[in-house]
């Protein structure tokens, strides 16, 4: 039986991301690829939809959707765009709105906004959960720059580990561009990391900076809108969260879909534990619908191209270097990062006739902590269907110590404002203390150098 994965969208960044998210599935589940079984492609459809849509007695989908929004603006944009343009729509009743947002405070989004709505958010979550009968989890869409989408959703997250212990709680989050956005995002992201340590099962960091550097060198837009980002975020996600097998060290003779409980099967795969719950998406190809008639892959350059970016920390295949090894190369090249795991997912015409050889290159163990048991280092996920427009596709999931970078920043620039109290008094009114702030310091401080220690491990 197929696991349903309910997708909870906080906040105006989760509310956009997530209505993109949905139809990329929908839109993926539903297209007729030519050269595979008529069967093959139905169950491929079914799994998909039966994950993350409801089918109503009329014969209609529904997403598995709780929508939670201070504010109504996007929500009903979101709702509008459903009922107009697409094949789905959302469950009624399954959104929750107030007239007033977060004022991008971390704390008046938990603190406040919280405890007023725990009720109806559990009512609403409950709701959904009723649907299902067979519950994975929950994918949580934020931000962690905002207030509504980082305070909110820290408390939400903190609900469900309380209400269902048993599910999983995987959380995508947008990581806010380095430039900045708002004064007080660095705040909001160190308390929002810190709850996501504590009560989520995994958080997958889709970082501004790295989807804006997709939109431009490799789509070729040139006025990127934030439509473009989520539209790049989504296609990521949704590369890992349609069906696939699981086929680590076999010749492809499982069954097409085996993973129909895929939360659970990213969660284990990814050995996510207390100070490793980091995860970190790339994909191939990104190219402008314009090149891709004009455009072939094979398999090997693929991998191969995906292990380079896995060495040098790159998130696009243009730019690396590619005389960077994983034992000498040039003088000051960048030490690799290492992982605690990888999952490659193959998407494409041939992809389950891939051999465990033909990844040895991305589980070469020098990529690897050296405590990792060598069953542990690397699965591969495949499935024979082409996944959007690409013939071949592949993603890798990586839980390694290039996960943190960027996030050192996030942390001295807010331990920065602290010592000089900059916008203090903006938490503290609304019932946070200093010891909240150190603590949240100290557990992203610890999770930090527990990956800091992978890479000389």
């Amino acid at each position: 039986m197929t696991a349903s994965s309910i997708v909870v969208q906080l906040g105006q960044c989760g509310t956009q991301l997530g209505h993109q998210l949905f139809e990329t599935i929908y839109e993926d589940a539903s297209l007729c690829p030519t050269g595979l079984p008529a069967f093959e492609n139905e169950d491929y459809k079914s799994t998909s939809l039966e994950t993350y849509f409801t089918e109503t007695s009329k014969a209609q989908r529904e997403a598995k959707s709780v929508m939670i929004d201070m504010e109504q603006k996007v929500v009903n944009q979101a709702l509008q765009s459903a009922t107009k343009d697409s094949n789905w729509s959302y469950p009624k009743g399954s959104q929750l709105c107030r007239k007033l947002g977060s004022g991008n405070n971390w704390s008046y989004g938990f603190q406040v906004h919280g405890p007023r709505c725990e009720t109806t958010m559990l009512d609403l979550l409950h709701k959904e959960v009723e649907k299902c009968d067979r519950l994975s989890g929950f994918v949580v869409l934020m931000s962690l720059a905002g207030g509504t989408g980082s305070g909110l959703g820290s408390y939400v997250i903190q609900l469900l580990k309380d209400n269902f212990p048993n599910s999983v709680i995987l959380n995508p989050t947008v990581v806010p561009f380095k430039a900045g956005e708002v004064a007080v995002q660095n705040y909001n992201a160190v308390f929002s990391l810190s709850s996501a340590f504590s009560d989520a099962s995994g958080s997958i960091l889709l970082k501004n900076d790295h989807l804006q550097n997709i939109c431009s060198k490799s789509l070729l837009i040139d006025k990127i809108s934030l439509s473009d980002l989520n539209e790049v975020a989504s296609h990521q996600l949704a590369s890992i969260f349609q069906p696939s097998a699981d086929i680590s060290n076999q010749t492809g003779t499982t069954s097409p879909y085996g993973n129909r409980d895929i939360l659970f099967s990213i969660i284990k795969s990814s050995s996510c534990h207390s100070q490793y719950k980091l995860l970190n998406l790339r994909c191939l190809p990104h190219l402008a619908k314009k090149s891709v008639p004009f455009s072939t892959f094979t398999w090997s350059g693929l991998l191969r191209n995906m292990k380079q970016m896995l060495i040098t920390n790159f998130f696009i295949d243009e730019g690396m270097n590619w005389q960077t090894r994983l034992h000498g190369g040039l003088p000051g090249s960048r030490v690799p990062f290492k992982s605690i795991s990888n999952i490659v997912v193959l998407r494409g015409d041939g992809a389950r006739t891939q051999s465990w050889n033909q990844l040895q290159d991305i589980s070469d163990s020098r990529l690897y902590t050296s405590w990792l048991p060598e069953t542990d280092r690397c699965r591969l996920w495949s499935v024979n269907r082409s996944f959007k427009s690409y013939e071949k596709s592949v993603s890798l999931l990586s839980n390694d110590s290039s996960s943190i970078e960027g996030l050192d920043l996030i942390v001295r620039k807010a331990w920065d404002m602290f010592s000089s109290k900059a916008y203090f008094h903006q938490y503290t009114k609304y019932g946070l203390e200093e010891e909240d702030f150190l603590n949240a310091y100290i557990k992203v401080d610890n999770v930090i150098n527990s990956y800091r220690k992978l890479a000389v491990s």
